[in-house]
């Protein structure tokens, strides 16, 4: 019979020591809710994305999916939100039976990262268009 309350538990403590500043605990009982903060990583602060994930165990997880929310996000729009989420849903229903909120967070992680890569990318897409537009104006100058 798995012991739920001792794997939640287990996780909990490797969660603070992996993560000691972007953790909060929120409760512990009846079930532990805490909040996990995530950013993008190599990212300049002028392109830096970022969001608070919030969880909560249900009394049968890992066997079910920990409630999931994702709050205070920082230079995300509506589109790419509901994007985290669709991905949580999705890796929380391949990794049911196994401690998973770090591979949920690692997700998040990975998908922001993409994201600011994208954005980095339109703006150089944009910056070149711009540079040829001004380039054409000039030819048809002279």
């Amino acid at each position: 019979m798995t012991d739920y309350r001792e794997e939640q538990t287990n996780e909990i403590e490797v969660l603070e020591s992996m993560y000691p500043t972007e953790f909060t605990l929120l409760h512990s009982e009846p079930q532990h809710s805490f909040t996990l903060d995530v950013c993008s990583q190599n990212s300049d602060e002028n392109n830096e994305v970022s969001c608070q994930m919030q969880f909560k165990y249900t009394p049968n997880y890992p066997d079910e999916a920990p409630r999931f929310e994702i709050n205070e996000c920082d230079n995300l729009d509506d589109s790419q939100q509901h994007r985290l989420v669709e991905l949580l849903k999705e890796q929380a229903e391949e990794n049911l039976g196994m401690v998973m909120v770090f591979t949920l967070v690692a997700a998040v992680q990975e998908q922001l990262n993409e994201f600011v890569e994208d954005t980095l990318q339109q703006k150089e897409e944009e910056k070149k268009r711009k540079e040829e537009a001004e380039e054409e104006a000039e030819r048809k100058k002279i």
